[in-house]
């Protein structure tokens, strides 16, 4: 992880990668299986969870949630991923869940 800067009241996962030159703000919690690209911006109270992958360039503004389980009502505990491309940008309060299906990903 060089080149990161991750703020001291931050929490990530040892199981987490976190990209070159990715900045991780106060208060932000990366949980493990998430694979941040490089020079992505976490704000402040940002949450990832995982398993996702994030492309290059990202950034997430305070109090994202993303990657979290599906709110769908029919959703019984199946495996899930997300997948996010390069260079997007997730506004305050931004919630990204992935799909409820085995064989889908969220992209």
């Amino acid at each position: 992880m060089s080149d990161v800067q991750i703020h001291p009241t931050a929490i990530i996962d040892s199981g987490a990668e976190i990209g070159e030159g990715t900045i991780v703000g106060p208060y932000c919690v990366v949980s493990p299986d998430v694979v941040l690209g490089p020079n992505c911006w976490l704000q402040h109270h940002v949450t990832l969870c995982g398993p996702m992958k994030a492309g290059e360039k990202n950034r997430f503004y305070a109090y994202c949630s993303i990657g979290q389980q599906t709110q769908d009502l029919k959703y019984r505990g199946e495996p899930t991923y997300l997948e996010i491309g390069d260079e997007n940008t997730f506004s305050p309060t931004t919630a990204r869940w992935a799909v409820m299906s085995r064989w889908e990903i969220t992209q």
